[in-house]
């Protein structure tokens, strides 16, 4: 058996060195409802990601439920002063943007969610800090939080790059 030291070393490196560097790197919030795998910011290859204005990305988390779940709301939100609903992001159905699954889950069952990311046209980025702190969380039937995570992202406001279309 392991020394309780040899142990600690095993899990302060294991957290300090991910296993695949591509994925974003994040903090997660949930109380427990799920353990969060990865989170993956498409296309983004820095951290914190760098985002440019009006243009599209994908965010695809995958994650451990460990509770059963037959309906999500999604909360995307950005800190500015406090936490606010994050401009322009409208599907909040979580079981429509799921990825080879369908609600309702079951507790132990690992999912893949994807969905969209952009700073829209209709905002104006001037207003919006260099770097903003993204909270998305995944709601219950009965307002409880089972999936949150919080990641740091870059707002290129200098791009004049046109939208790029996901594909």
């Amino acid at each position: 058996m392991l020394s309780s030291l040899a142990s600690i070393c095993i899990v302060v490196f294991a957290i300090l060195c991910p296993s695949n560097a591509e994925h974003t790197r994040f903090k997660s919030c949930s109380d427990g409802g799920s353990a969060i795998n990865f989170v993956d910011v498409q296309p983004c290859s820095t951290f914190p990601c760098k985002l440019a204005a009006h243009q599209n990305y994908k965010v695809a988390i995958n994650m451990t439920l460990k509770q059963p779940v037959s309906q999500g709301k999604v909360v995307v939100q950005a800190k500015l002063i406090a936490y606010l609903p994050y401009p322009g992001y409208k599907e909040t159905d979580f079981c429509k943007q799921l990825v080879g699954a369908a609600c309702p889950l079951r507790a132990g069952q690992t999912v893949l969610y994807q969905s969209d990311l952009s700073i829209p046209k209709d905002v104006s980025v001037k207003i919006l800090p260099s770097q903003l702190t993204v909270r998305w969380q995944v709601m219950d039937g009965q307002d409880n939080s089972f999936m949150c995570f919080i990641t740091e992202i870059n707002v290129d406001k200098n791009s004049k790059s046109k939208p790029m279309p996901i594909v």
